[in-house]
């Protein structure tokens, strides 16, 4: 662990290191007495963010961060299961699942600035309740067609014929589904399955069985949700990040060009449960004596590494200010052993139980 100077102060009382640990990697910085922290490129891009105070509808990399950091907590918390559907009456092998809830295309037109406090935040709040949510991560994306739709990911298994129920109700107490309603209200079968033909997914007996289920359902219930349990994807973390983890909103192809799609307002594009938030970190100080007990483990041939520098500073001068520890997840308990993974697996069990912020020391 790097003990270099990253303050201009006169003879510093050196305190230790000071831990930022994720699954996936742990970051160590030396403390000093009254010496300020130095700031790396990463922060300096992110302040510059800030100081314009617009997201200008886009995911910042510094957001985009923070979410594949939610997802990797998620992912590390939350142990495989064998769970019964009383729906399906199956059982299933779970430990994530990917919830995406969309809006009809034949809909009003949404209010992008309202979609998160108006649908979103009472969907999670029914979720908590009826469902039992605890960790969850999400975030707001925009289709061709201007509207938005949520991707959630979640530990909670949600059954998808009560999960479409649930959204429809909140879209449908907006006015969302009444332009889905009254175009199919007036369909004739004919008609409806020159609208959804038959295809290699679905054959003509799905179209057909669909139609009558709308004409029973009133053509309230339009297939808004989608859910995917992951149980068939080699790494669901890898996977999660890479799909959520993106700084901006999808491109396509339009005429040989690619477009940014963006929302028309700054609203809240991501969020997540308080379990996984940034107020949630897993942080722990090492007194002087007790580093040693720490750097046997992390200096090895087996974890890879690398110096963090900072900002240079007017006279092109720039300090390290830290070590950055890559780590596999099969080497937690394996060569990260004793109390550092006693207090990385006890943050895991605080996550599953929904307990609060805290930081720890290794006395």
């Amino acid at each position: 662990m790097s003990h270099h100077r990253h303050a201009i102060t006169s003879a510093p009382l050196y305190l230790g290191q000071a831990l930022s640990i994720r699954p996936s990697c742990i970051f160590a910085r030396p403390v000093y007495e009254g010496s300020g922290f130095a700031r790396t490129a990463a922060w300096a891009s992110t302040s510059q963010n800030l100081r314009q105070n617009s997201t200008q509808g886009l995911i910042s990399s510094q957001a985009a961060k923070k979410i594949r950091n939610a997802i990797e907590w998620l992912c590390a918390a939350a142990p495989w299961q064998r769970v019964w559907d009383i729906e399906s009456k199956q059982h299933y092998n779970f430990k994530c699942n990917f919830i995406t809830l969309t809006i009809p295309a034949i809909s009003n037109v949404v209010n992008h600035s309202t979609f998160v406090r108006t649908c979103l935040n009472p969907f999670l709040t029914y979720s908590r309740k009826y469902f039992g949510l605890k960790n969850y991560v999400w975030k707001v994306e925009i289709t061709r067609l201007g509207l938005p739709h949520v991707h959630l990911v979640t530990d909670t298994f949600i059954n998808h014929k009560k999960l479409r129920k649930s959204w429809n109700k909140i879209l449908s107490s907006k006015g969302y589904i009444d332009g889905y309603t009254k175009k199919y209200s007036s369909l004739s079968l004919d008609q409806y399955l020159l609208l959804n033909p038959p295809n290699e997914k679905y054959d003509i007996e799905h179209r057909t069985s669909a139609y009558h289920q709308g004409c029973l359902q009133g053509w309230t219930q339009p297939n808004s949700t989608d859910v995917h349990a992951l149980s068939k994807v080699k790494n669901v973390c890898a996977y999660l990040c890479e799909y959520l983890g993106k700084s901006k909103t999808k491109h396509f192809h339009r005429k040989g060009r690619y477009k940014v799609l963006r929302f028309r307002s700054n609203m809240r594009l991501w969020g997540s449960s308080l379990s996984l938030s940034s107020s949630n970190k897993l942080s722990v100080h090492l007194f002087p004596n007790e580093i040693s007990k720490v750097s046997k483990q992390l200096f090895n041939n087996v974890i890879d590494s690398k110096q963090v520098q900072s900002v240079a500073d007017a006279f092109g001068r720039v300090y390290n200010i830290g070590t950055l520890f890559f780590v596999k997840a099969e080497q937690w308990a394996t060569v990260l052993k004793g109390t550092l993974y006693d207090i990385y697996t006890n943050h895991l069990l605080k996550i599953r139980t929904n307990v609060a912020n805290y930081e720890l020391s290794l006395a």
